[in-house]
């Protein structure tokens, strides 16, 4: 059904478009702004669990990156101590803020009793993402969605292994080809999830509206 949706495979021009919409969308500007500066000028480290709790509260809110425990979550980040790896760009710090203790799924209990474990990927890279918005691209539905509609629609340019976007270090190098590939290497990080974000957006929704036009 992608190969109908006629997205142009990405350009610097098509990238700039897609800025030019973000830019003008108080609903993506503001939220990102505002999250920037939390993290980078109000709350820029991860010493203390309040200051913790406040960003993820707020990203989650912003993003909805499904953190239904919070608390728990935010006192994990605390344990893992990871100043120096955010600082230092280091991409094990995905896995140490998406894994309970680095290493496992967060395990919760339901309303109804039933145990749910669940890491979280998604939001572990858009934390590290706002902290370091130049050595940490954030993963999202969107950003995966677009990444396989121009695998699918650009194949000659651009390709890579579905099973490596989960893995934060692989993720990185499949972003850095896709810029590559498409002319983009001076596009910083942050530029690059907009644009992605984006276009995974309207992928969705023209395949949704498509559906219900179905007979």
């Amino acid at each position: 059904m992608t190969e109908n949706l006629k997205i142009p495979c990405p350009t610097k021009a098509e990238v700039k478009k897609y800025l030019e919409i973000w830019d003008s969308n108080e609903n993506y500007c503001k939220p990102a702004e505002a999250l920037q500066k939390l993290f980078t000028v109000y709350l820029s480290t991860n010493k203390h669990i309040e200051d913790i709790l406040i960003k993820t509260y707020a990203l989650n809110d912003a993003f909805g990156t499904s953190i239904y425990w919070p608390v728990d979550v935010a006192e994990n980040i605390l344990a893992m101590k990871i100043n120096d790896d955010l600082s230092e760009g280091n991409k094990s710090v995905i896995g140490k803020i998406a894994k309970k203790n680095g290493k496992e799924k967060f395990e919760f209990k339901s309303k109804n009793g039933k145990t749910i474990k669940k890491e979280f990927y998604s939001f572990a890279t858009k934390y590290a993402s706002f902290h370091q918005p130049d050595k940490y691209p954030l993963f999202d539905s969107n950003v995966e969605r677009a990444l396989n509609y121009f695998k699918n629609s650009c194949p000659a340019k651009f390709t890579f292994n579905n099973g490596n976007l989960k893995i934060y270090k692989e993720f990185v190098s499949i972003v850095r080809e896709f810029k590559e590939s498409f002319d983009l290497s001076n596009s910083p990080f942050r530029d690059i999830d907009k644009y992605l974000y984006l276009v995974g957006k309207e992928i969705k929704e023209k395949t949704d509206e498509a559906k219900k036009k179905k007979p």
